[in-house]
């Protein structure tokens, strides 16, 4: 593997000594934890887990220009949520007897993207970065729809295509999330004992633009997903956003609801986010708020019950602070808390989740 990774780095070395049509980037991260999480806080059943840990990442970007708008872009990572990876976890040891810090993160090609890029009219294909947006949130995790879940397990991206238009100062996009490609091989299913072979293709489409209006800009975002195994949820969403010299302000809404698959899938639901992005002292102070909801019909495990699933809250607060920049690159420290609470009628319970951590980040 090493082997391979060596080869290939030193393909992309040489082709961009000799052409100088591929750039290399990236950046590297470390961050501490405290990871507190409070199961049914106030009850007699109120329980405590605390843990510490350190986690790490590192991407590499690798950009080719063919000419005439044509280009490449990958990304080599850890293929894990988020791209982190944590220490001393017993993941990715060379054998079996090895202690944990022996662990070395495994690689994999995180972005392979072909595309075009006119003046107008763009496309790409292959797994990409979309962008993130909290209809995306809830639309592909609707009962984890706070703290990031689509940047987190989804990597910030899909595997699928994407064509762009630039109209005015706008810009619109149309894509295809290729979510399932499955064909299963089940036997004994009917009576007589046939095989039955069962293809399941399922894909989302989404479009969204942005509308750039002086200060403000605008960019709604509509969702729908069909052929899917579980549940088909139509998602609309909208994100305003305010920016000037040392602030930026920005506000989402985002409403999702099932196309009714299976009787116990069938859900609704909204999610709302508050941020703030203020230059304080020498570095930049940001704050965000996130609420949710969901509503269900028949949810599976609720006795075909009708109501309020649960109502969840997260909150964000971080300061990022550069410590060194030059023409190669630059370092920032970044103290971060943030909050995570959820209660679920449905059954009950009540979870809140407290996760402090300091970043150091190299970007080169």
């Amino acid at each position: 593997m090493k082997r391979m990774l060596l080869t290939i780095l030193a393909v992309f070395m040489i082709g961009n000594m000799l052409f100088a049509s591929i750039s290399f980037s990236g950046s590297a991260r470390v961050r501490p934890r405290y990871d507190l999480k409070i199961y049914n806080p106030g009850s007699d059943e109120t329980t405590y887990k605390g843990d510490v840990y350190f986690q790490y990442w590192a991407k590499l970007n690798i950009n080719g220009k063919l000419g005439a708008g044509y280009f490449f872009k990958g990304q080599i990572s850890h293929n894990s949520p988020a791209w982190w990876s944590t220490m001393g976890d017993g993941k990715d040891l060379p054998s079996t007897s090895s202690q944990g810090s022996g662990q070395s993160p495994s690689i994999a090609f995180t972005e392979i993207c072909l595309g075009y890029q006119g003046e107008k009219l763009g496309w790409k294909m292959g797994r990409f970065t979309y962008g993130h947006n909290t209809a995306l949130d809830i639309h592909f995790y609707p009962t984890k729809a706070l703290d990031i879940p689509y940047f987190i397990f989804n990597n910030n991206g899909i595997t699928g295509g994407e064509i762009s238009y630039k109209l005015a100062k706008a810009k619109v996009r149309a894509a295809v999330s290729w979510d399932e490609n499955s064909l299963d091989y089940q036997n004994y299913i009917d009576l007589e004992g046939d095989s039955v072979v069962y293809d399941q293709n399922g894909f989302t489409g989404i479009v969204d633009a942005t509308i750039p209006l002086g200060k403000i800009a605008i960019a709604p975002t509509v969702l729908l997903s069909t052929g899917k195994t579980m549940s088909n949820p139509f998602t609309a969403g909208v994100k305003a956003q305010y920016k000037k010299e040392g602030l930026l302000l920005k506000t989402e809404f985002g409403y999702t609801i099932s196309d009714h698959t299976a009787d116990e899938y069938r859900y609704s639901g909204i999610i709302v986010r508050a941020e703030a992005r203020k230059k304080i002292g020498f570095g930049t102070l940001r704050f965000m708020y996130d609420y949710s909801n969901m509503n269900y019909t028949k949810w599976a495990g609720t006795n075909d019950a009708t109501g309020l699933y649960g109502k969840f809250h997260y909150t964000w607060l971080e300061y990022t602070m550069p410590l060194y920049k030059s023409d190669l690159g630059s370092i920032v420290a970044r103290p971060v808390w943030r909050w995570y609470y959820s209660d679920l009628e449905a059954t009950g319970e009540v979870f809140v989740r407290n996760k402090i951590e300091l970043f150091f980040q190299y970007t080169f």
